[in-house]
């Protein structure tokens, strides 16, 4: 038998940040449109995404130093990959977008200075929106990439050692292709 507790299920990622902790951000009026809106395509309520990411990706240690958050790459990340998985979107479809991530992370090793990467990072912001906009992913992963996108423009560690480390255990997770 397993000490395991049983698994959680969310509908959505606000649902799931307030599961782990942590609360609600004010959200903007309904009637309001752009990217921090709570609308999606069609004016649809998403039901918001606010606070998985309030806290960022670090913490600090008990020595004072400051660490990546380790539910991002466990409990975090498993429960996006769920959240993810499904009809609307294919394992095949989040793969690309890590790909580009990767791509930018590659430029950094060689050598690429960070301000540099940070417009291909902004892109996958409107990317996202074109695959939910198409009915190619929901709503959610939109959420997840415009929080992260926006997280790892911060600093390069940010981007290194939070946004592709968390992004990389999210898809470590998501389920095989044919399975």
């Amino acid at each position: 038998m397993s000490n395991r507790e049983p698994e959680q299920r969310f509908n959505n990622l606000q649902d799931m940040g307030r599961a782990l902790g942590g609360q609600p951000q004010p959200q903007p009026p309904a009637n309001r449109g752009g990217p921090s809106s709570n609308r999606g395509p069609g004016g649809q309520d998403t039901g918001g995404f606010s606070s998985y990411l309030r806290d960022g990706y670090f913490e600090t240690g008990e020595t004072g130093g400051s660490y990546l958050r380790v539910t991002l790459l466990t409990d975090t990340a498993q429960r996006i990959a769920q959240m993810l998985s499904g009809p609307r979107m294919k394992p095949h479809q989040i793969r690309r977008f890590f790909s580009h991530v990767r791509a930018l992370e590659s430029s950094l090793r060689n050598g690429a200075e960070f301000a540099a990467i940070v417009p291909g990072i902004a892109k996958l912001e409107p990317a996202a929106t074109n695959a939910v906009t198409r009915g190619l992913a929901p709503v959610e992963f939109q959420q997840f990439i415009e929080q992260n996108a926006r997280e790892a423009r911060k600093s390069e560690r940010h981007f290194r050692d939070g946004f592709v480390a968390h992004f990389e255990a999210v898809v470590a997770y998501l389920p095989k292709e044919g399975r």
